[in-house]
Formats: C-alpha cells, sequence, structure tokens
C-alpha cells in the first residue's frame, strides 16, 4: 500500500544518508594513514571518486605511501570519468602494475576473491561464503568437513547485501579449497576458474 511504499522510500533515502558518511570516513581514514602501506579494495568507478574527493582536498598525485596496494575491478557503470581513469588512479596512489592486485570477483557480490601471490590462487574475503554446486546448480558439493578440494559451479552468499537476497550463482566453473592453511589464510581458496561451455545448462 501507500503507507508501505513511503515507509521504504524513508528507509532507502536513510540508507543512502548512512553510505554517504560511511564513504565521507573512509576518506578519513584513507588521509589519516595514506603515509603508511596502506591496502584499497573498491570498485574503478569508486576509486576514481576518491581522487576527486582528495584531490579536492588538496592532495597531490604520488602522496601515498609506494608500499600501499591497490586491489580494483569491476566496470564504470556509466560513471562520467575520463578516458585515462586508470592512469590516473594509479598516478595519484603512486602505484605500478606491480603494485595493482588481481581479483575475482563479480558486480553482484560486495567484494573481491584477491589474488594471492606468488601462488597464483584467490582467496574469498570473509563476508563471501563460496557454495560450491554441480552443474545444475542444484546440489552442494562443499565439503561436509569444511575441509577438501571440489570442483564445480561457483556460487556465493553475500553476507553483506542489504537491499536483496544475497544469493548468487554464477556461470563459472571452478576448484575451490576449504581449509588449505595456505598462507595463514582461514577463507576457502580458489585454485582454478573457467567458463562452463556455451551449450544450455541443465
Amino acid at each position: 500500500g501507500p503507507s508501505e511504499v513511503e515507509a521504504h522510500e524513508k528507509e532507502l533515502a536513510e540508507k543512502s544518508k548512512a553510505n554517504a558518511l560511511r564513504f565521507d570516513n573512509w576518506i578519513e581514514e584513507i588521509v589519516a594513514h595514506r603515509h603508511e602501506p596502506i591496502y584499497i579494495a573498491c570498485m574503478w568507478a569508486q576509486a576514481w571518486m576518491i581522487v576527486e574527493r582528495l584531490r579536492e582536498r588538496g592532495n597531490k598525485d604520488g602522496d601515498f605511501h609506494p608500499d600501499s596496494i591497490l586491489s580494483l575491478g569491476g566496470g564504470t557503470k556509466g560513471a562520467k570519468i575520463p578516458a585515462d581513469y586508470r592512469e590516473q588512479i594509479m598516478a595519484f596512489f603512486g602505484v605500478d602494475e606491480s603494485r595493482l592486485s588481481n581479483s575475482y570477483g563479480m558486480v553482484e557480490i560486495s567484494g573481491f576473491n584477491a589474488l594471492i601471490q606468488p601462488h597464483g590462487v584467490y582467496a574469498s574475503p570473509p563476508w563471501l561464503v563460496p557454495l560450491v554446486l554441480d552443474k545444475s546448480g542444484e546440489r552442494l558439493l562443499n565439503p561436509k568437513d569444511g575441509k577438501g578440494t571440489v570442483e564445480g559451479r561457483m556460487a556465493f552468499f553475500d553476507l553483506n547485501a542489504e537491499y536483496r537476497w544475497g544469493g548468487i550463482i554464477s556461470g563459472d566453473k571452478v576448484t575451490v579449497e576449504f581449509g588449505s592453511g595456505l598462507d595463514g589464510v582461514k577463507t576457502p581458496i580458489i585454485t582454478s576458474i573457467a567458463r562452463w561451455p556455451s551449450e544450455r545448462l541443465s
């Protein structure tokens, strides 16, 4: 009913304000720690927003610790940014390709599975629960004891999702190792990624 729609719109407006405040607080944290090695993980469009905001504050290119790492990904989603946004972002933070972390993810989830150098595998962040399914997406293959390696269709349950159901099933065929303990990583690691063949999935 109209009252429910109004209440929902009010809730969304309040969450939007809260998100804007969180972003402002994040900017303050970045500024406060810019002369220490920091790790920034976000989408390219968000990274450009950070650059614009910090330039407005008077921060210059390269005013960051040289050991900082960026983990960036995703498209720009129609954001109005310059064609050389990638080069400008890297110059602003003073990093080259060696300090740009690769990652595996998709726009439907709220984080990246970061590449672990030099092993060439991807570690899931704690709030993304990896679910390995059979090809049809109907049967869970995760090991019951939380240890072991399985191959199947990649799915996630995103604990950070607020506005929708947190589950997503991808079209990726993956190998995931649970309980590896690699380099002290406590979350599952993704050791191989490929696309399922293009024929109809059933």
